[in-house]
């Protein structure tokens, strides 16, 4: 294991394996905990944001990119367990793989799964 990953498991376990320990779990607190830590690029030219986070969105509820160009559509599953962190923190993989690809790309959101952190080891 790297540092970096040692690194960052303990900060897991230190920070949010507490939070997911309760009986009741605070989605929309801990997404708003990870998004103030979060730098968010520019969406890429020639492609739109269309951002899908109400209830009244569901079953569907994430972000769109979308061109009007785009021939393809991409689901990007994000890490997290759908539950940590949120698709507005993964959207510098979700521009790159829409401007890489030349397709739209949708980033899902599922609150309803708890995290595991098996592999941060204990």
């Amino acid at each position: 294991m790297s540092w970096q990953n040692a690194l960052a498991c303990a900060i897991l376990r230190r920070r949010m394996r507490p939070e997911t320990a309760k009986p009741g779990i605070n989605v929309a607190r801990v997404r708003a905990y990870t998004a103030r830590r979060v730098l968010s690029p520019r969406v890429p030219k020639g492609f739109a944001l269309q951002i899908r986070d109400r209830e009244t969105h569901a079953p569907l509820r994430g972000e769109w990119l979308r061109s009007s160009l785009s021939t393809r559509t991409i689901l990007y599953l994000h890490g997290g367990g759908y539950y940590f962190c949120s698709p507005s923190s993964h959207r510098a993989i979700s521009f790159g793989l829409a401007a890489r690809a030349g397709g739209r790309v949708f980033a899902g959101l599922s609150p309803r799964v708890r995290a595991s952190f098996s592999r941060c080891g204990r």
